[in-house]
């Protein structure tokens, strides 16, 4: 039966055992209301496709190698990112990002609709401004107008948990295959993906999994995920939602993307003249 949207989703959190982070995380569910409301899950895999169904439950890795390969088919995406991090010891508030996107040359060019950071405008393109991103900061960008910044430098780590050179559903991808490459985390320790049933993100069907920490030696790092939930969208098997916590159960950020639409023809071009527009 399909849980009531009204109430508090139940969620998997990774929780250490009593004695706290020095053990490998074990699984636990307590209610936990969902921070946004884009997610809804459901108690089964009702109306998903069979086959997608069986690969989830026994095989997760190939579902996200068949969403990595069809990456390979975006060639540009424009979308909104519903966004909440936890940067220092403080969460943002929820942050909601218009996206332009272009795989090649990789282009990422973001507005921050509501609740921005430190910057409300940013553009990045691979190899040029000497690898750096160009930033109009909030209230004093129309006198400074766009700022060169380091894409991994202090500023950009205070406004973001990954830096924009990150961005984008290949690497995302990438990053969730790498443990079946290497046998850990990127933390260390093992891990096991179980699937949760159907989910609805963002008007989408979706499948929905959480991976969990299974073993290894202790993650004393608040600021370190060692758990995660990924809603695969049903029809291209990008990760359109994701949500991270750390070995005290805290929930270090969540991103689901909404309004996609993908190979509308934009251009370099188009996304330099909307920021230089945005910049003035």
């Amino acid at each position: 039966m399909t849980m009531n949207r009204t109430l508090p989703l139940v969620l998997a959190v990774l929780l250490v055992s009593l004695s706290g982070c020095n053990q490998p995380l074990q699984l636990f569910r307590p209610s936990f209301e969902y921070p946004s409301s884009h997610i809804i899950l459901q108690n089964e895999a009702r109306g998903l496709d069979a086959s997608l169904v069986h690969l989830a439950q026994k095989n997760p890795r190939e579902l996200f190698r068949r969403g990595l390969e069809n990456t390979r088919d975006i060639r540009d995406m424009q979308c909104r990112l519903i966004r909440r991090e936890r940067l220092g010891d403080n969460l943002t508030n929820e942050q909601d990002i218009a996206v332009k996107y272009l795989a090649r040359p990789f282009a990422v060019q973001l507005t921050w609709v509501k609740n921005p950071g430190s910057a409300d405008r940013v553009l990045y393109v691979e190899g040029e401004n000497d690898g750096k991103l160009l930033a109009v900061p909030v209230l004093v960008g129309f006198l400074t107008g766009p700022v060169a910044k380091d894409t991994e430098g202090a500023d950009a780590r205070k406004s973001s948990r990954r830096p924009i050179t990150q961005f984008g559903y290949d690497k995302s991808l990438a990053r969730l295959l790498e443990p079946y490459e290497t046998g850990q985390l990127s933390a260390g320790g093992t891990f096991e993906d179980r699937f949760l049933g159907a989910a609805t993100v963002a008007g989408q069907e979706s499948l929905a999994f959480e991976r969990v920490r299974t073993g290894g030696d202790p993650v004393d790092d608040a600021d370190t995920a060692v758990g995660w939930q990924v809603f695969l969208d049903a029809e291209r098997l990008f990760p359109i939602g994701i949500i991270e916590f750390n070995c005290q159960h805290e929930m270090l950020g969540y991103y689901v993307f909404t309004d996609l639409q993908y190979n509308t023809g934009l251009t370099l071009a188009d996304l330099k003249t909307a920021f230089k527009k945005l910049a003035l």
